[in-house]
């Protein structure tokens, strides 16, 4: 089974660690770009998050830029837990897309 397979689902974090290093013994590079493409998925989430609660939390005017960034956040760590398999945090990222939706309406 390769790595990307494995994603759809959870599996057990032994199984993952022996594909990854089956990887590097194979010389398949594209498990590690898969790998690679959720990791920037989940930083960019990171950031966008970041900046959104500093724009609400400043109170200066950006609140409505803070709530398009709070969604852009919860696509991109929603889709990041969805192929990694953490289906808790995706299901919260749903939420949290409601709650952006709902605060730029109300802001605007």
């Amino acid at each position: 089974m390769r790595l990307n397979e494995s994603v759809s689902g959870f599996v057990g974090t032994r199984f993952q660690c022996t594909l990854v290093c089956t990887c590097f013994v194979t010389g398949d590079d594209r498990e590690l770009r898969v790998k690679n493409n959720l990791k920037y998925l989940e930083w960019f989430g990171v950031v966008t998050a970041i900046a959104y609660s500093l724009f609400v939390a400043s109170n200066t005017g950006l609140e409505f830029l803070g709530f398009v960034l709070l969604c852009v956040s919860a696509i991109a760590i929603g889709a990041w837990a969805y192929l990694d398999g953490h289906r808790g945090i995706f299901v919260l990222q749903i939420f949290y897309a409601v709650a952006g939706l709902i605060g730029m309406v109300r802001w605007f």
